[in-house]
């Protein structure tokens, strides 16, 4: 029996989503924290398993308010966000983000419906590293994920079983 949510995702994106996840995660990716900000409940839910499904930790939230609340808690290595969302849109979002200490240099990536040239133009002014069009190239998602997260220092170390 298929959802109602799933239903309006495509077919071929579901099928990529179930390869990917039985694919072992790639070191790169393993414990990298990511903050998801999309209104679209369907394409969060898609993204968020798709990301996890190559070992990274995703917090997933719908909207910039609560990607503010979490963002200065949960510290992520990169911010994917849609630019399009209610009462405050993604263009906002960066630059509060860009605005707080802690959060000034974590890269993001703006991921939209918004596809013209000066779209792009728009995001990378307003502050994100990268913009992708949806729906997006998973593989190119990712290579961008692993290109702007570099940085190991914000990967969540394992907890080790022997603690003393």
């Amino acid at each position: 029996m298929t959802s109602s949510s799933a239903a309006s995702i495509p077919a071929s994106v579901i099928e990529r989503i179930d390869n990917a996840a039985t694919r072992m995660p790639e070191p790169a990716f393993r414990g990298l924290r990511l903050l998801v900000v999309e209104d679209s409940v369907d394409t969060l839910n898609m993204l968020t398993m798709w990301l996890k499904s190559h070992g990274c930790e995703v917090r997933a939230v719908s909207s910039a308010a609560d990607a503010m609340a979490l963002a200065t808690e949960y510290l992520p290595a990169l911010v994917i966000s849609d630019i399009g969302m209610p009462d405050v849109d993604g263009y906002e979002l960066i630059r509060r983000l860009r605005a707080t200490p802690g959060l000034e240099l974590v890269p993001a990536i703006a991921l939209t419906g918004y596809a013209r040239d000066e779209d792009r133009e728009m995001a990378l002014a307003a502050g994100y590293d990268a913009h992708i069009a949806k729906p997006p190239r998973m593989e190119e998602l990712l290579n961008l994920v692993k290109m702007l997260a570099g940085n190991r220092s914000h990967h969540r170390e394992p907890e080790s079983p022997l603690q003393e």
